[in-house]
This record gives structure tokens, C-alpha cells and sequence, in this order.
């Protein structure tokens, strides 16, 4: 898919399908991922959830949000390492403007992200898995269960990326965490 821009139609559309189809199945294997994402230095995104596929492919669409976000800096600049993520929510991963105002209205799914950019013949693309943060609820309320203790993830500047109280997510964790 790295190729897709020079592909023959009917291959991009075979490699295209293909990559749902792989998508599809990892999302079944694994209920804790949420979606998985593909995002190509030349605009081509596609995306996988439960409900549905997405595809973008305009040379203009690489003003979509992911190419104005944090993760996509840091992954052009991480050398085909895996690289997480926090503090990012379905709405940050949405290729597609179709949801209905109820689907917007609706409470966000905060996310654990992991992303890895690769690179094959000058043409570089992204790949992010998004796990549902509410996953990680069940190990924070057992480990809460003892009194004075709090458990939460922090990225590399300290800001909370995951916690048990979502209305801490983005605050600095540390003693200011678990004190307010």
C-alpha cells in the first residue's frame, strides 16, 4: 500500500481489500483495539473499526488532523521504532465526516495509541493500533482497591495519558495527579 499512487487500479483495489480484510481479523483476535489506521505520506489514509471502513485518498486530505498532530511529527522523526501514545480519543483518528449528531454528541473513546512509521522507496506511511482505554479500567480499580494508591500512565513530559478518572487525563501526573 506504501506504493499506492503508482499501483494499477485494479491492484491498489486488491491491496486495499487485502488490508481491511487484515484489519477486520486483528480487530476480531484482539476486542481491546479499537481501530487501526493507515496513514501514507501522500494523503492515502484508510481506517478500520468495528462498525466500519473508511478510505481517503485526495492529495489535499493530508489536512486532516493526523498530519497536524503530535504523533505524526514524532513518528517521522523515529526511525521505524514503535512509539506510544495517550491522551488521544476516537474523534483525534476519524478519516470519515459521516457520523450523525448523536454519533457526535456521544461521549469520546479516550485511547491508548501505538504507532510505527515505515518506509519503502522514498514513500513513507504510518501505521496506528488504538486501544480502548476502558481495557485498562479493570487494572486500575483492582490496583486502587488499596488505600493511598493510584495508578495511572504518564508520557515522556509526565502529563497523564491514562487513568482510571478520565477527567485527569492531560494533567501532570505526579503528587498534582493524585491530589486533585
Amino acid at each position: 500500500m506504501i506504493n499506492f499512487k503508482s499501483m494499477r487500479e485494479l491492484d491498489s483495489v486488491v491491496q486495499v481489500s487485502a488490508a481491511f480484510q487484515y484489519f477486520s481479523e486483528a480487530l476480531s483476535d484482539n476486542p481491546f483495539i479499537d481501530s487501526i489506521s493507515y496513514f501514507g505520506d501522500n494523503g492515502f489514509m484508510i481506517r478500520t473499526t468495528a462498525q466500519r471502513n473508511d478510505i481517503l485518498f485526495d492529495s489535499t486530505s493530508k489536512v486532516n488532523a493526523f498530519y497536524q498532530a503530535q504523533i505524526y511529527g514524532k513518528m517521522r522523526s523515529a526511525a521505524q521504532t514503535l512509539v506510544w501514545f495517550g491522551g488521544f480519543t476516537d474523534r483525534d483518528f476519524d478519516i470519515a465526516d459521516t457520523g450523525t449528531p448523536s454519533e457526535k454528541a456521544k461521549k469520546p473513546t479516550h485511547y491508548i495509541t501505538a504507532a510505527r512509521s515505515f518506509y519503502s522507496n522514498n514513500h513513507s506511511a504510518t501505521l496506528v493500533l488504538n486501544m480502548d482505554m476502558r481495557y485498562f479500567n479493570d487494572i486500575y480499580n483492582h490496583a486502587n482497591d488499596i488505600e493511598n494508591n493510584e495508578l495511572y500512565l504518564v508520557d515522556e513530559s509526565g502529563r497523564v495519558v491514562s487513568h482510571g478518572n478520565e477527567e485527569k487525563i492531560g494533567q501532570a501526573g505526579g503528587r498534582s495527579c493524585a491530589s486533585s
